[in-house]
Protein backbone atom coordinates (compact mmCIF):
# COMPACT_ATOMS: atom_id res chain seq x y z
CA UNK A 1 0.00 0.00 0.00
CA UNK A 2 2.82 2.35 1.02
CA UNK A 3 3.94 1.91 -2.76
CA UNK A 4 1.10 2.83 -4.26
CA UNK A 5 0.80 6.21 -2.22
CA UNK A 6 4.17 7.33 -3.57
CA UNK A 7 3.61 6.62 -6.98
CA UNK A 8 0.25 8.75 -6.08
CA UNK A 9 1.62 11.26 -4.72
CA UNK A 10 4.36 11.77 -7.46
CA UNK A 11 1.84 11.76 -10.06
CA UNK A 12 0.06 14.38 -8.46
CA UNK A 13 3.30 16.13 -7.79
CA UNK A 14 3.82 15.70 -11.95
CA UNK A 15 0.63 17.35 -12.38
CA UNK A 16 1.11 20.42 -10.47
CA UNK A 17 4.51 21.31 -11.88
CA UNK A 18 3.21 20.60 -15.62
CA UNK A 19 0.64 22.91 -14.63
CA UNK A 20 2.79 25.31 -13.52
CA UNK A 21 5.22 25.27 -16.80
CA UNK A 22 2.06 25.94 -18.93
CA UNK A 23 0.79 28.36 -16.88
CA UNK A 24 3.80 30.33 -16.88
CA UNK A 25 4.70 29.76 -20.51
CA UNK A 26 1.39 30.75 -21.49
CA UNK A 27 2.25 34.47 -19.34
CA UNK A 28 5.38 34.58 -20.92
CA UNK A 29 3.51 34.13 -24.49
CA UNK A 30 0.70 36.26 -23.57
CA UNK A 31 3.48 38.83 -22.70
CA UNK A 32 4.70 39.09 -26.19
CA UNK A 33 1.23 39.01 -27.47
CA UNK A 34 0.28 41.52 -25.55
CA UNK A 35 2.89 43.73 -27.42
CA UNK A 36 1.76 42.99 -30.63
CA UNK A 37 -2.24 43.39 -29.38
CA UNK A 38 -0.91 46.82 -28.75
CA UNK A 39 0.49 47.66 -32.28
CA UNK A 40 -2.61 45.97 -33.75
CA UNK A 41 -5.31 48.09 -32.22
CA UNK A 42 -3.58 51.45 -31.45
CA UNK A 43 -6.55 53.16 -33.98
CA UNK A 44 -9.51 51.81 -31.83
CA UNK A 45 -10.94 54.23 -29.11
CA UNK A 46 -10.43 51.20 -26.40
CA UNK A 47 -7.61 49.46 -24.87
CA UNK A 48 -7.10 45.78 -25.87
CA UNK A 49 -5.94 42.90 -23.74
CA UNK A 50 -4.79 39.12 -24.98
CA UNK A 51 -7.50 37.00 -23.05
CA UNK A 52 -5.73 35.05 -20.90
CA UNK A 53 -8.15 31.98 -20.42
CA UNK A 54 -7.99 31.43 -24.55
CA UNK A 55 -4.41 31.82 -24.58
CA UNK A 56 -4.09 28.94 -21.77
CA UNK A 57 -6.77 26.37 -23.81
CA UNK A 58 -4.22 26.51 -26.91
CA UNK A 59 -0.92 26.28 -25.09
CA UNK A 60 -2.72 23.23 -23.63
CA UNK A 61 -3.19 22.02 -26.83
CA UNK A 62 0.74 22.42 -27.79
CA UNK A 63 2.51 22.29 -24.91
CA UNK A 64 4.25 18.96 -25.76
CA UNK A 65 5.01 19.72 -29.56
CA UNK A 66 6.39 23.29 -28.30
CA UNK A 67 8.68 21.33 -26.14
CA UNK A 68 9.40 18.29 -28.11
CA UNK A 69 13.26 18.14 -29.57
CA UNK A 70 12.01 19.12 -33.26
CA UNK A 71 8.89 21.40 -32.62
CA UNK A 72 6.74 21.81 -35.75
CA UNK A 73 8.29 25.37 -38.21
CA UNK A 74 6.37 27.65 -36.99
CA UNK A 75 3.78 26.85 -34.27
CA UNK A 76 5.47 29.40 -31.96
CA UNK A 77 4.83 32.11 -34.33
CA UNK A 78 1.15 30.45 -35.26
CA UNK A 79 0.38 29.98 -31.40
CA UNK A 80 1.63 34.11 -31.26
CA UNK A 81 -0.99 35.31 -33.71
CA UNK A 82 -3.83 33.87 -32.47
CA UNK A 83 -3.20 34.60 -28.51
CA UNK A 84 -2.60 38.44 -30.45
CA UNK A 85 -6.21 37.81 -32.37
CA UNK A 86 -8.26 36.69 -29.10
CA UNK A 87 -8.87 39.96 -27.20
CA UNK A 88 -11.20 41.55 -25.23
CA UNK A 89 -12.11 45.32 -24.60
CA UNK A 90 -10.37 47.20 -21.74
CA UNK A 91 -13.61 49.16 -20.24
CA UNK A 92 -12.71 51.18 -17.57
CA UNK A 93 -14.92 52.15 -14.77
CA UNK A 94 -17.03 49.74 -15.40
CA UNK A 95 -18.45 47.73 -12.50
CA UNK A 96 -21.85 45.75 -11.65
CA UNK A 97 -23.01 43.59 -8.69
CA UNK A 98 -22.45 40.36 -9.34
CA UNK A 99 -24.95 37.42 -8.86
CA UNK A 100 -24.23 35.51 -6.33
CA UNK A 101 -26.10 32.26 -6.47
CA UNK A 102 -27.75 31.42 -2.93
CA UNK A 103 -26.02 29.08 -0.64
CA UNK A 104 -29.18 27.25 0.78
CA UNK A 105 -29.46 23.70 -0.78
CA UNK A 106 -32.09 23.18 -3.89
CA UNK A 107 -34.86 20.82 -3.02
CA UNK A 108 -33.86 18.25 -5.35
CA UNK A 109 -30.25 17.20 -6.45
CA UNK A 110 -30.17 17.47 -10.34
CA UNK A 111 -30.41 13.68 -11.32
CA UNK A 112 -33.23 12.93 -9.09
CA UNK A 113 -35.36 15.83 -10.24
CA UNK A 114 -38.82 14.97 -10.55
CA UNK A 115 -39.82 15.11 -13.85
CA UNK A 116 -43.44 17.09 -15.17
Amino acid sequence: MENFSGRTVHALKQDVLAKILTLNLTAILVWVAQWMTTRLYQERRRGYQVNFANALSKMKDNVVRLLSLEPPPGLLERLLCAMALEVEAIRPDRSFPRNIKSTKPKRFHPNYKRCR
